[in-house]
């Protein structure tokens, strides 16, 4: 039976059995949209709508940028780089869309090799759910955060 153990930092060697999964930064979706955002440093509707869409169409065939989230919030929030609008496109979707983090997840887990029975998640406990849904068992002891194995 497959397990999935909380980590506050990824284990630096893995077993052929073991996998980490993190929580999502979308940043492969919004280094697509470098070029579009032309140095800016504020976030734009139109650029938000379209990285928001992008990652939509990967995580979930349900989401609409147009009725799912509101976008007129952040527009005009400053941000200096990539990883800073990543924190703002997190905001939007624990905000108004938080299924999509758990949507991410799951692909995640979907994607792992077959011969993956052991998960180190870091990420918040809040987000086991998604682990259970898929039959893994929480391993002992994950209530105290277990430190990663070095």
């Amino acid at each position: 039976m497959a397990k999935v153990i909380v980590v506050d930092k990824a284990p630096e060697k893995l077993d052929l059995n073991e996998t980490v999964i993190q929580m999502p930064d979308f940043l492969e979706h919004i280094n697509q949209f470098e070029k579009s955002l032309n140095r800016q440093t504020l976030t734009t509707v139109n650029n938000l709508r379209s990285i928001i869409a992008a990652i939509g169409a990967d995580y979930d065939e349900q989401f609409s940028v147009y009725r799912d989230v509101n976008l007129s919030k952040f527009q005009g929030r400053e941000f200096n780089g990539l990883k800073e609008l990543s924190e703002i496109v997190l905001e939007i979707f624990n905000k108004y869309y938080p299924r999509m983090i758990d949507q991410y997840i799951a692909t995640k887990i979907r994607q792992r090799k077959s011969s993956v029975d052991t998960v180190y998640f870091v990420g918040p406990q809040e987000k086991l759910n998604v682990f259970t849904d898929f039959g893994f068992n929480v391993a002992e002891g994950q209530t105290k955060r277990v430190e990663a194995r070095n």
